[in-house]
């Protein structure tokens, strides 16, 4: 063991390699629990503040005697009596809060000092702001010791971590690293493996910093639930959430979202019809307003505002937002709608059907759960299509009946494309789910729109929104990415196969 003493102050070098200890520091004659005994918590702050005091005003003078070892053990003390911090901070947050958030006493008093709440003391009142006073109440939340009614006190509910902070070991930044991980974990986990869990993630803390806790707790996750199997809607519900961001120097704000998958799919559908290229431009005043499939829009207009559209998708979808919020605040007071709309198609098997369990897909590439899928469309007129088990294309069956509704007949090709009029989009569920724009992975936008020299026979590969042009030509070229191979482009067949042949190099001979 290789102790190291600096000024009277003993220095255990091992200790520090091995690991963190309750006690690195042993003054030579100094008792501080003797002189600290039966004194109030204002005596102690009181004393804490006189040491802080002189360690500020005297800081230069202090550490320039110490020599290398002596700053490393000052460093590793200083952290630890930070840590420590965190439990009184984590004790005073829960008895200044009511007992309607944490039942353990109905003081209120942050209304003695005129908030409303303990977030607000703490962020407006204490002058922390609402980052850190969110920080606090995660603390709290996780390492503090709740109580009832009867006053009865609770083991904090992250027990392991709450050790590991006592003894210095692990900061407020290690307890919202756990409590992150721990948030994820999905509700069919047992309360054993919570336990052993949360026991892994502190021991972790102990030992690395937050950003490593989060990979344990990452490899803890894909250990418990490696399929993504054991979420289930009471899950999703929990963990749904939509925040604005506070605005930045130019006004602007972002959004924080975690949303459901019905909400997505919805979502996705009204954006879809609101943000299409052309409508709902506010740099054009003869910009159509509302949805792209609204009855009476006339598609001259809407063709020509494509024309002079040069926004981006997100600019797009903005514009389609903010458009949706004047339609909405333009119907207020009227009763809300009583059905969904009907343009969300979803793909799922009969048999995932028949037990309501099981994932389908939209047709933008969403994934959503058959029990949600279930009272989602509770209330529409479903559009049936049969497919194929071991194709997973559309059977006979379905094709024949498909050719009953249409006013003219369908081949196996066509029957994917329901062409209905120029400018309308029709869903086509049953292609694949990838987009086939060279060089990308990821679903297409399950949309397309008719050009007017487009035949009933003639079909084309599905590409992404971003990897097409706007269609104002009379035929939509495709535009791939930057990343890709700009020489193979994804065509369509146009009656005869198009045969490409290499220009001739002509060569020179040798001289001889």
């Amino acid at each position: 063991m290789n102790i190291v003493t600096v000024n009277g102050i003993s220095y255990n070098d091992d200790a520090a390699r091995s690991g963190p200890s309750t006690a690195r520091f042993d003054a030579a004659g100094f008792d501080p629990d003797t002189l600290i005994a039966g004194l109030s918590p204002a005596e102690l702050l009181a004393v804490q503040a006189a040491a802080e005091k002189r360690l500020s005003t005297e800081a230069t003078a202090l550490l320039a005697a110490e020599s290398d070892n002596g700053l490393l053990g000052l460093l590793d003390a200083r952290e630890q009596t930070h840590r420590r911090a965190e439990v009184f901070d984590a004790a005073l947050y829960i008895e200044i809060s009511t007992s309607s958030i944490h039942r353990i006493s109905d003081r209120g008093v942050y209304r003695r000092a005129g908030h409303i709440s303990t977030h607000q003391l703490y962020a407006h009142g204490a002058r922390l702001g609402v980052g850190e006073a969110r920080r606090r109440r995660v603390t709290a939340e996780g390492i503090g010791a709740m109580g009832t009614l009867t006053g009865e006190r609770l083991e904090p509910r992250l027990a392991a971590t709450a050790a590991a902070v006592g003894d210095g070991d692990a900061g407020g930044a290690h307890v919202a690293a756990v409590t992150e991980i721990m948030d994820k974990l999905p509700s069919a986990v047992t309360h054993d493996q919570r336990v052993k869990a949360e026991g892994m993630l502190a021991d972790a803390a102990r030992r690395l910093d937050p950003a490593a806790v989060t990979v344990v707790g990452n490899r803890i996750l894909a250990w418990l639930d490696p399929d993504g199997t054991l979420a289930d809607d009471h899950d999703r519900q929990r963990r749904r959430t939509f925040n604005l961001q506070p605005q930045n120097r130019q006004l602007m704000s972002k959004v924080r979202a975690l949303l459901t998958p019905v909400l997505r799919a919805k979502l996705e559908v009204v954006l879809h019809q609101w943000a299409t290229t052309g409508m709902n431009n506010p740099d054009d005043p003869d910009s159509p307003r509302g949805a792209a499939d609204q009855p009476g829009l006339d598609p001259a207009v809407l063709a020509a505002a494509a024309e002079r559209d040069t926004r981006t998708l997100g600019q797009r979808q903005h514009d389609a937002l903010e458009a949706l919020c004047d339609w909405a605040l333009a119907l207020a007071g009227q009763p809300a709608p009583t059905r969904i709309p009907s343009q969300v198609v979803v793909t799922v098997t009969d048999e995932d059907l028949a037990r309501q369990a099981g994932i389908g897909w939209t047709a933008t590439g969403t994934r959503m759960p058959v029990s949600d899928l279930v009272q989602f469309a509770a209330d529409t007129v479903p559009y049936l299509a049969v497919f194929s088990k071991a194709t997973g294309r559309r059977s006979p069956e379905h094709a024949r009946l498909d050719r009953r509704r249409a006013d003219r007949p369908f081949d196996s090709a066509q029957d994917r494309y329901r062409s209905v009029g120029w400018g309308v989009r029709t869903a086509q569920p049953d292609e694949r789910q990838d987009c086939r724009a060279l060089g990308v992975d990821g679903p297409h936008l399950r949309f397309r729109r008719r050009t007017r020299r487009v035949a009933a026979r003639r079909t084309r590969p599905p590409v992404a929104e971003q990897h097409h042009v706007p269609p104002r030509t009379p035929r939509t070229r495709p535009q791939p990415p930057d990343h890709s191979d700009r020489t193979r482009r994804p065509r369509a067949t146009r009656g005869r196969r198009r045969i490409t042949r290499r220009p001739r190099t002509t060569r020179r001979r040798r001289a001889t």
